[in-house]
């Protein structure tokens, strides 16, 4: 079973696909769409946003209702929060290579290959996000950024990572 969103958070999936903004669904509900399965509780929607987008895509979490509830594109990363939905979202130039990040995780260097989309239908509807290896990349580079060791939750990601990906190596040639 893919990753199970609540009413709410697909209403914010479609108006993202309508407004055509370029985004990458990432965190627990991007990693559940790479592995096929849902495998532990969530707390937020967390998206990665092309920076030319991330002004339209505040707009819309506005329109939907939402309320600013911390950070700033600028800073790198900004919090929505509607009732007991929270939103992430992260802006990167996609365009540059390798892509980069905003604010205080500017430093962060991300492999060349890092926003190369892995697209999963659910209910007809197509949602973009990293593919495995990125996922474990990314994990890794933000907390050696941080230099704090993973929390519980980001070495469960990580082991459902690294399954998925020994278990794409091992499928055989079609």
């Amino acid at each position: 079973m893919l990753a199970m969103f609540q009413p709410e958070e697909w209403t914010l999936l479609e108006q993202f696909q309508r407004q055509n903004l370029k985004h990458w669904l990432i965190g627990g509900h991007g990693i559940e769409l790479v592995v096929g399965h849902s495998y532990r509780a969530h707390e937020d929607l967390d998206f990665m946003v092309d920076a030319h987008d991330g002004p339209r895509m505040l707009r819309v979490l506005e329109d939907l209702g939402f309320s600013h509830l911390q950070g700033s594109l600028e800073e790198g990363d900004v919090f929505y929060r509607r009732e007991h939905l929270i939103v992430d979202v992260v802006p990167i130039d996609s365009r540059a290579c390798p892509p980069r990040t905003f604010g205080e995780l500017a430093p962060i260097q991300w492999p060349e290959v890092f926003l190369e989309t892995h697209v999963v239908q659910v209910q007809g509807m197509a949602l973009p996000t990293l593919t495995a290896e990125m996922h474990l990349a990314m994990k890794i580079l933000i907390a050696d950024f941080y230099q704090i060791p993973m929390r519980e939750k980001d070495l469960v990601d990580c082991e459902q990572l690294r399954s998925c990906r020994e278990a794409f190596q091992q499928a055989p040639a079609q």
